[in-house]
């Protein structure tokens, strides 16, 4: 089951996004502003710069602005919430803060109490928007300012400079990723491409590495990859048939490009789908909000026993009485 909703789209002026995901969106992209996710349930998979990261519930994972990545089910019950965070507004207050990078994945690096004060940023904030009481955007917008301090002061990793696409490169890169996603089973050499975003191609190939994290050859095959699966999964096109309308030449380069992205040859990778298939659970739809806060229960837990205050939310001592409307 695949769905979406949306919690919160820069009201009242503070740049934030935050929505739940229900599924997933395989597709290879990027952002321009700095996305947080949170494991609400279920299992996945989070590829990031030619890595693999395992989500299951619990997890919190930071993707940087431009760093192309794709989030994947594993489990039929797989949802998350994301926020998307725009801090060109902050620049003024932090020079030089949209320049910044911050830790890929957030949950195995930390020490334990900045990771639980990242949690209890991430929950407080998810709270008020989810719940929306009296004031909760003048709160909202405390906790995010905070919040980005906290980034800022605790998880730099360095300044983005030469190392990352900016402006027109960035465009350029991006121009390249989109063309690719609907021309994918076309047949380019890297001159072609180079020529189409107005680069010389040396400098594309290092440049694309370089802001995705993958050789353009290898990203195109992973594209290719990905986009094979609906025939691999739910029709009875042999191999070569779907190698070949998926932009391969043999099907022996298929198999390896396969093997590179998911660990596993085509025919195994398809058992073990539907073997998987047999023990999925579909996700219920979230009708209400009390559905809605079951799903955040988890994430809610790091404010239980926190000073609330110390976090700019006075609303959120409201999340026990809430806890006890539930309940009752």
């Amino acid at each position: 089951m695949v769905g979406f909703r949306e919690l919160f789209q820069n009201a009242g002026g503070i740049p934030l996004n935050i929505f739940v995901r229900f599924g997933s969106d395989n597709r290879w992209h990027f952002h321009k502003c700095l996305e947080v996710g949170y494991c609400a349930a279920g299992n996945g998979e989070l590829s990031v710069q030619g890595k693999n990261y395992p989500l299951e519930k619990g997890t919190l994972f930071l993707v940087n602005p431009y760093v192309v990545h794709s989030i994947q089910n594993q489990t039929a019950d797989f949802a998350m919430t994301l926020m998307q965070m725009d801090f060109q507004s902050y620049e003024p207050l932090c020079p030089g803060i949209t320049n910044l990078d911050f830790h890929n994945v957030i949950s195995g690096g930390l020490s334990p109490e900045r990771r639980q004060t990242l949690f209890r940023f991430i929950s407080a904030i998810v709270f008020e928007v989810s719940n929306q009481y009296s004031g909760y955007l003048l709160r909202t917008d405390s906790l995010l300012r905070a919040l980005a301090q906290f980034l800022v002061d605790f998880l730099t990793v360095e300044a983005r400079q030469a190392r990352g696409p900016r402006s027109a490169e960035s465009d350029r890169i991006k121009h390249l990723i989109e063309h690719i996603d609907v021309h994918y089973n076309e047949d380019w050499s890297l001159d072609e491409l180079a020529d189409m975003v107005g680069l010389n191609s040396q400098y594309l190939s290092r440049l694309f590495k370089l802001s995705v994290g993958l050789p353009l050859t290898k990203y195109i095959n992973s594209v290719r990859v990905k986009k094979s699966l609906p025939d691999l999964l739910d029709s009875k096109k042999t191999i070569a048939q779907i190698a070949s309308q998926h932009g391969f030449q043999t099907v022996k380069s298929y198999y390896t490009a396969f093997s590179e992205v998911y660990d596993l040859p085509p025919g195994k990778y398809k058992r073990w789908q539907r073997d998987m298939q047999r023990e999925k659970k579909r996700l219920r739809p979230v009708e209400n909000d009390r559905q809605l806060n079951e799903l955040f229960d988890d994430l809610f837990s790091y404010l239980e026993h926190s000073d609330m205050r110390f976090f700019g939310g006075y609303g959120l001592s409201r999340l026990g009485e809430k806890a006890g409307a539930r309940q009752a």
